[in-house]
């Protein structure tokens, strides 16, 4: 049902989900990929797993993020060179034994170098990260918004014989 619902705009792979060491496969919630740049042929790829807003990220979830990690960067269709993995799990706060288990500068797990790197996010960093990025786009528009008015107003002031007339008096006036 949901695949028909995409059809066309999403690519689905016949191939089968990498697996655990157990043989039993992973169905993560979320997965992209992007570019950096055609030219430097790197890509990189983030694979989200999302708990409710009422689950807490204890080492049973912290295990389920880890073993992605750990199918995806064995299954040599994916062990490729300038391929790098994030894997993140979404939960609604961290338990001290899995933050034990973190790089404590990156707050994150490195796997085989740096090739994949596995990261508990809380649902407020989500909701507060997506406010900072929303505000900064805000600032910027009025930003460029003024600046263009300003702009016109210092061209209207000193080349107004040069403007062609939509532009050589302000709107509305």
């Amino acid at each position: 049902h949901f695949k028909e619902m995409l059809a066309g705009s999403v690519e689905f792979t016949s191939e089968p989900m990498p697996t655990r060491p157990d043989g039993t496969g992973i169905i993560p919630d979320l997965v992209m990929s992007g570019q950096r740049s055609p030219s430097q042929g790197h890509l990189h790829n983030l694979v989200i797993e999302l708990k409710r807003p009422t689950v807490e990220i204890r080492l049973k979830e912290w295990r389920q993020i880890e073993d992605y990690a750990r199918a995806v960067t064995a299954d040599e269709r994916f062990s490729q060179p300038n391929v790098k993995w994030d894997f993140w799990i979404v939960g609604t706060r961290i338990d001290p034994e899995v933050m034990r288990t973190l790089n404590r500068s990156t707050q994150s797990m490195q796997l085989d170098g740096d090739v994949a790197e596995i990261r508990p996010i809380t649902w407020a960093e989500v909701v507060t990260e997506a406010e900072h990025r929303m505000r900064f786009f805000q600032d910027q528009l009025n930003t460029e918004a003024s600046s263009t008015e300003s702009g016109l107003a210092y061209l209207r002031e000193k080349y107004a014989a040069y403007l062609p007339p939509s532009l050589a008096t302000p709107q509305g006036a």
